[in-house]
């Protein structure tokens, strides 16, 4: 249950959010092309810099990569 006393961040990065990912290919098929993924990539980027320009865009998609460990 939810309580509202936590101080809990749904939109902060934590490793467990990505799940079981053996478990969820299992919904997404073995055939998923990346092409999914890169056009989900690509939308939200293209949101973000409507948003807030593309400095603050380029800026946000290195900080993601150094998050990931890239």
């Amino acid at each position: 249950m939810f309580n509202i006393f936590e101080e809990f961040d749904e939109n902060k990065f934590l490793w467990d959010s990505i799940g079981d990912v053996i478990d969820g290919r299992k919904n997404l098929g073995e055939e998923m092309p990346v092409f999914i993924y890169r056009l989900f990539q690509f939308t939200i980027k293209d949101e973000i810099a409507k948003k807030f320009g593309n400095e603050a865009t380029v800026e946000v998609f290195r900080n993601a990569g150094k998050l990931a460990g890239f």
